[in-house]
């Protein structure tokens, strides 16, 4: 829509020169116009015009007679236009440069460059500022060191060694060179490019003040991209036919009552039946999940930012059901944890994540260790491994040949990170949607459930958050609860009959291989996930109740 305002007021300021060029062509004025007024117009390739270029005016100053070293574009391929233009403005863009000139000479006076460098990403410094009134992303103490540390081990020694003095002299070919250097020093590309961020940012600075004229990488530029050999690192889980079940049947399981493998279960069940984002796992809060008022639904509100986690009078949060069996789940991980632990969860406490203070010690977000995430995707995805080995097999001891060293090899292969469980959220979403007539409408609701940007979803979806929680159940979040009993778990129905199968296999998986018994006829194989169904995680009549412990709203 922008670009169209544009082009449309280009066209009437356009037509507008036209009528007066008329006039001025007429009386004379516009013969030798370039010469009387010390300028030329250049030629500039572009594919937005017809003609393929456009008109650049360049100023002579009339009284040194040597040229301004500024191009301005005219907005235009008709020459006449061109040159009415360049009459017009003369005066206002000799004056925008010379302030520009004397401004950039005055920061520029005894600022070492380098020192400008280690000094970018300082605590206070002057240039972040700029970046925030500029809307430049905020950045906390920790990405500050860590881009600090990328200037000082990556940029300074190649810079010092090109022997590049300033900012200026960082041209085209400088930052090919650099691209070049990185690349030799880093494998991943998208390391790489991450790293080249922090350089950019630099420079966009630097042009946005106009201390330099323009960046020395055109659009698209200012990263490496992808390798033709580099693999994606971000995939959906295979083989989605093995995740129907996988939390409940105990037959490939061996979850126990131990907090950190309880929690690992958790995250995993909640990445892939919420889609969301590692960094909002890790703020979940109690109080983040409530029941809607006389029924047994359950919501979980997601916030997108981190800094607007304390103000729920916002929008920036999304609404996702939650599948009872995950409530379920989680209510029973959070007595276990109060238990073994001697502790009290308040509403205001975070379920996984740690809180991070600011200087004052205010709270200011939740955050998880990444290596807790890879245990979480680790552990689940060695049941997803073992499941379909039993599927392919029928046999318990070749599934107990899947060693940590082979599980590493099969992650590998298929680019499991924990962030695979959104996208497996996502890739279900977008295979049940064909139950809706209208794809149109159910894109968008997948967009809004994925806490994707509100200008991928149409303005009638941006404000679900408003609608009546039972409403927005009714006619949005049903369509995940009924995509995970789809995918992912079992109805009713189905979990009677999997318990009858799996009680069956089970006796005559027994009966044909006595070695899994010991001489007291205990079983080898962990029965820990049927003391869960003891404990109440899988009910035929969910007591929802005065005694919940997520608020009813």
């Amino acid at each position: 829509m922008k670009d169209v305002q544009i082009e449309s007021v280009i066209s009437q300021v356009n037509a507008l020169l036209l009528s007066c060029n008329t006039l001025l062509c007429n009386s004379g004025i516009m013969d030798n116009a370039e010469k009387k007024y010390g300028f030329n117009l250049i030629k500039i390739a572009s594919d937005k015009y017809k003609s393929g270029f456009y008109y650049a005016v360049r100023y002579k100053n009339l009284d040194t007679n040597k040229w301004y070293p500024l191009k301005k574009s005219t907005l235009t391929d008709n020459i006449d236009i061109a040159k009415l233009y360049a009459i017009e403005n003369r005066e206002t863009i000799i004056k925008e440069y010379i302030e520009n000139k004397e401004r950039r000479d005055t920061i520029n006076t005894g600022v070492d460059f380098y020192q400008m460098l280690e000094d970018y990403y300082t605590e206070n410094s002057i240039y972040l500022k700029d970046d925030s009134v500029n809307k430049k992303r905020d950045l906390d103490d920790k990405m500050r060191s860590q881009y600090r540390g990328n200037i000082k081990n990556h940029f300074i020694p190649f810079l010092k060694e090109k022997k590049i003095n300033s900012v200026q002299e960082i041209t085209n070919s400088v930052y090919s060179e650099l691209k070049i250097y990185l690349q030799e020093k880093i494998k991943k590309n998208r390391t790489i490019d991450n790293v080249l961020g922090v350089f950019n940012r630099i420079l966009q600075y630097h042009e946005r003040n106009g201390l330099i004229a323009k960046l020395p990488y055109g659009k698209g530029l200012g990263s490496v991209g992808k390798r033709n050999n580099e693999k994606h690192e971000r995939y959906p889980l295979p083989h989605i036919e093995n995740l129907k079940n996988i939390f409940t049947t105990y037959l490939y399981g061996d979850w126990n009552e131990k907090e950190k493998l309880l929690k690992y279960y958790l995250l995993g069940m909640i990445g892939l039946t919420t889609g969301m984002r590692n960094s909002e796992i890790a703020r979940i809060r109690r109080q983040d999940i409530y029941r809607i008022k006389d029924t047994d639904i359950y919501i979980l509100q997601v916030y997108n930012n981190k800094t607007k986690h304390y103000n729920t009078k916002n929008d920036e949060y999304r609404k996702i059901p939650l599948h009872p069996f995950v409530v379920e789940f989680m209510k029973f991980y959070i007595r276990e944890k109060e238990e073994t632990n001697n502790i009290t969860i308040h509403k205001d406490s975070f379920l996984f994540g740690r809180p991070k203070l600011d200087k004052n010690g205010k709270i200011i977000d939740g955050i998880l260790h990444p290596k807790t995430f890879d245990k979480a995707i680790k552990y689940l995805y060695r049941h997803i491994a073992i499941k379909q080995k039993y599927k392919e097999t029928g046999k318990l001891d070749e599934v107990a040949k899947i060693d940590d060293k082979l599980l590493k090899a099969e992650m590998e292969k298929n680019h499991i990170t924990f962030y695979s469980l959104r996208h497996t959220f996502n890739t279900l979403c977008v295979l049940y949607r064909f139950n809706d007539t209208d794809l149109t409408r159910t894109d968008d609701i997948i967009n809004y459930f994925m806490g994707n940007s509100k200008n991928t979803i149409r303005e009638n979806y941006t404000h679900i958050n408003k609608i009546d929680d039972k409403i927005f159940y009714k006619d949005y979040g049903i369509f995940i609860i009924d995509m995970l009993n789809k995918y992912i778990f079992l109805s009713e129905e189905e979990s009677q009959a999997k318990k009858e199968s799996i009680k069956n296999r089970m006796n005559k998986m027994l009966s044909e291989n006595p070695h899994l018994l010991n001489d007291n006829g205990e079983i080898y194989v962990d029965m820990a996930f049927e003391k869960f169904f003891n404990k109440g995680i899988e009910k035929e009549n969910k007591n929802v109740g005065d005694d919940d412990i997520f608020e009813s709203i």
